[in-house]
């Protein structure tokens, strides 16, 4: 049987799109499991997958230390605490990686789990490399989107991707001592940093066609671009029964969550959403974590929510107020519903924008400054007639789209050109 070995050491936002990107994989009789965070097994293992973890590694606690240093603020932060923040989990997360590719025959991971690349040349195996942005193939087309801010021109596209290389770069250091324990002497290429990778290597981009049509004209042959992984409609799902009675007893609500974000939101933002979106006669579903930023209650109108599905919450709602991670404005594109986004770092700001100048979310919010004027502009976009009829058009070519099923499909073609090649 084949066995294919998800690699992943990111957020929840991470995690998703290789679940539904694995049932497919089942589906075609692979073998799948996913490395990720300790956090994220029950999800997976709940997707009847596999889950394997890095040992004494919780995501959630990584992500409080982090906020409180302020290392993923900027580039020049991250590099700053890589003593304490990154170089700890080096040796455990080469274990767990070298543990869940025994007997596979390729890897699929996302340059956050950085010693995957050089497990694979280890055993012998393919490997693609997989990004849900602009961020490991360089391009004058598009910005990397794991550093773009607003301001910063678009001839220096190609130019920012420097950083990312750097990063990987920092990486091959921390893992020459792996690699000579492993037997790999030559330099580990993490792909992004180098023109040209291993011969059983790609660089897989996977990003809505809303936000990447066509492949940059001036990327690689091993540069390869699919739709984002949506998530996968689970059999028989269904809302709870509390929150299908509030959606059922009035007009459709404002969706307001940050997603694993939830944990820095600011509570005088959510203050001033809140009040102008009850001042519209409008109810709100906010999400747990954010209700538990403001001090008193929420109000009768509004509905709390915890984990529930998105694909089956979103469509039923007049506008999606989030942070603007790939995963969450994918679900949202595809309901056809108008978004309104507060950027916090990395990718946001770019997708953010994007979506902004594309028409179907409104101006971006500024975290920790919304004024009453910003979000009731916001409001008065996302909630018209006009938005929400541009919304519903651009889902419908969205809607026939299945990136997880080509990924899976393109995994799968992967070992078997590497097949073919070894003969």
């Amino acid at each position: 049987m084949t066995k294919v070995s998800i690699q992943t050491l990111g957020s929840f936002g991470d995690v998703m799109p290789f679940v539904s990107v694995a049932h497919y994989l089942k589906e075609l009789g692979a073998d799948v499991s996913i490395l990720s965070p300790s956090d994220y097994s029950g999800a997976i293992e709940a997707h009847g997958i596999r889950a394997e973890a890095v040992e004494d590694f919780t995501l959630a606690a990584w992500d409080k230390e982090a906020e409180q240093r302020g290392t993923l603020k900027n580039p020049l932060n991250f590099f700053r605490d890589w003593d304490e923040m990154v170089a700890p989990y080096v040796d455990r997360t080469v274990e767990a990686s070298l543990k869940a590719a025994q007997g596979a025959d390729i890897i699929l991971a996302n340059s956050i789990c950085a010693p995957a690349q050089m497990v694979a040349e280890y055993c012998d195996i393919p490997f693609i490399l997989n990004a849900h942005q602009p961020a490991i193939s360089a391009t004058r087309e598009y910005p990397c989107a794991m550093l773009w801010k607003p301001g910063i021109p678009s001839f220096l596209n190609k130019a920012g991707y420097a950083m990312v290389w750097g990063a990987q770069r920092a990486m091959e250091k921390a893992l020459s001592g792996h690699r000579r324990q492993l037997g790999l002497n030559s330099p580990h290429n993490l792909g992004a940093s180098r023109d040209a990778p291993r011969s059983d290597m790609v660089r897989l981009t996977t990003v809505s066609p809303f936000l990447i049509p066509e492949k940059p004209t001036d990327w690689h042959a091993f540069d390869v671009l699919k739709p984002y992984p949506s998530l996968v409609p689970e059999s028989g799902a269904a809302l709870p029964a509390d929150l299908e009675a509030f959606l059922q007893a009035g007009a459709p609500p404002v969706f307001i969550g940050h997603g694993s974000m939830d944990v820095e939101a600011h509570a005088s933002d959510l203050q001033v959403i809140l009040e102008a979106v009850s001042e519209r006669g409008r109810r709100a579903i906010l999400s747990e974590g954010l209700a538990e930023k403001l001090d008193g209650p929420v109000g009768d109108q509004h509905f709390i929510v915890g984990h529930a599905p998105h694909d089956l919450i979103f469509p039923r709602c007049a506008a999606i107020l989030h942070h603007g991670g790939a995963g969450t404005l994918d679900t949202a594109l595809r309901a056809g519903v108008p978004q309104i986004i507060m950027p916090r770092h990395l990718d946001q700001f770019w997708h953010a924008d994007a979506l902004w100048k594309g028409g179907v979310a409104a101006k971006p919010l500024r975290r920790g400054q919304v004024s009453r004027e910003a979000i009731e502009a916001a409001l008065r976009f996302a909630l018209s007639e006009e938005a929400k009829a541009f919304a519903v058009k651009t889902a419908e070519p969205l809607l026939a789209l299945n990136g997880a099923k080509e990924v899976a499909d393109f995994t799968i073609s992967r070992i078997r050109s590497g097949r073919q090649s070894a003969r």
